[in-house]
């Protein structure tokens, strides 16, 4: 998972063991390096669950949760409001990055399980990946787009082309992967 500021990647997995694996350790060097806050807004696993798996591949959590450089939030609170009408990410992401310039981070990273979308959000989905991209290219944010195979297979075609169009890189990653 290697990417510049300002891109928007796609994501694609079938197993989240591997996925979690793979965030995990672009998390530690990310964090380990001091060079960037990392948002995660998880769907499929809990926040402690993830701070868990966190913690038990090495990153020391409680230190980046107390210092600001890491933030695990359910996805839904990062998408929509306290009535459930989408908002969007760009409050947040503003947010962070007024907190990374504070604590000369060089920017924000977001890894974003879009499961939350899944099955009866997909126009609040299409609105957010098409607009995203061009809410974040000047901005010191790189953003993956984490996709459950299944969830991404059930979209019809011409959507499925649209968020592989409205992303910089698509990936798909392996059971097994490292």
């Amino acid at each position: 998972m290697q990417s510049q500021f300002g891109n928007h990647n796609l994501i694609l997995f079938t197993n989240r063991d591997t996925m979690k694996n793979i965030c995990s350790k672009y998390c530690k060097a990310a964090l380990d390096s001091s060079s960037e806050i990392v948002l995660i807004l998880t769907y499929y696993e809990t926040v402690k669950d993830w701070l868990i798996y966190l913690k038990n591949d090495g990153i020391c959590v409680e230190k980046y949760k107390n210092d600001g450089s890491l933030v695990v939030i359910e996805s839904k609170k990062g998408f929509f409001g306290l009535l459930n009408d989408f908002v969007g990410i760009m409050i947040m992401i503003r947010m962070l990055l007024g907190r990374a310039n504070k604590l000369t981070k060089k920017g924000l990273t977001i890894i974003s399980d879009m499961g939350v979308f899944f099955p009866n959000r997909i126009e609040d989905l299409i609105k957010h990946e098409t607009e995203i991209s061009t809410s974040i290219q000047d901005l010191k944010v790189k953003i993956y787009c984490v996709y459950n195979k299944l969830d991404f297979e059930s979209l019809r075609e011409e959507q499925k082309q649209l968020l592989d169009s409205n992303h910089y890189e698509v990936l798909s990653v392996q059971e097994g992967e490292k």
